[in-house]
């Protein structure tokens, strides 16, 4: 029987997390996200790349003037999802100038009423740690093979189930912080709680055991709160015009 919840832990192979893997991290899990769980049809690269070079064709006289519109549409649609995730993760770059806890991903309608939750823990105490970690996305991209090739993921109800296009939403648990860069794209959610009735995946992230580092005296930590991103993103719901996607030839 498929459980609920899952909860696992995953050793950041051959480095710590520092401010810098921290945000090629959490960004890599926006697109991880959005493939895994039916957002968008193909990886986001691949994906930004067949709409951007998609333009509305001019002989299109096969197509009724209302096929014309769903096409002109979809390719909109297309577009501004791609935005939409290009805007999070520059978000998530200007959050990751310091220390960031945990990460919550909401997907659903609105982020009261999120269908499944994916909660990220980040160890903390080397983030601001100057160590230069050489192949960054290398080590990115093996610790998303790790979540992807859980077994207890793969069984739980998060994957056993259809998935539809939605919104996600993002939330951070950090020290507070009052630049204006960063409330410029995200607020301080005061009472936000983990929710209790969809499907939750929590991953938590290992600094890789040993790794020698230098550690100057940690003080005592201050503080956190919770912050949302202001910016969220709509799934992009893939539909066949006339027999054809909107990037075919």
């Amino acid at each position: 029987m498929p459980s609920k919840n899952v909860k696992f832990s995953v050793n950041i192979d051959r480095g710590i997390v520092t401010l810098e893997l921290g945000s090629v991290l959490l960004s890599s899990l926006v697109k991880f996200l959005a493939v895994y769980r039916n957002q968008i049809p193909q990886n986001f690269q691949m994906f930004k790349f067949l709409v951007n070079r998609s333009q509305p064709k001019e002989d299109q006289d096969h197509l009724t003037t209302w096929n014309q519109h769903q096409v002109e549409n979809q390719l909109e649609l297309a577009r501004n999802t791609i935005r939409d995730y290009e805007k999070m993760m520059k978000a998530i770059d200007v959050a990751f100038k310091r220390p960031v806890e945990e990460a919550v991903f909401l997907l659903g309608a609105t982020q009261f009423t999120p269908k499944e939750a994916w909660h990220f823990t980040f160890p903390t105490d080397d983030m601001n740690n100057h160590t230069v970690l050489q192949k960054v996305h290398a080590i990115v991209d093996h610790t998303l093979l790790e979540i992807a090739s859980n077994p207890g993921l793969s069984e739980s109800d998060t994957f056993s189930k259809t998935f539809y296009s939605t919104n996600m939403y993002l939330m951070l648990k950090m020290e507070a912080e009052e630049s204006e860069q960063f409330l410029s794209v995200f607020e301080e959610r005061e009472n936000f709680s983990m929710p209790e009735r969809c499907p939750v995946s929590q991953i938590v992230f290992e600094n890789q055991p040993d790794i020698e580092i230098e550690r100057e005296s940690v003080p005592e930590k201050p503080s956190t709160s919770w912050y949302e991103c202001k910016i969220s993103v709509k799934g992009y719901k893939h539909v066949l015009v006339k027999g054809k996607n909107i990037w075919d030839p």
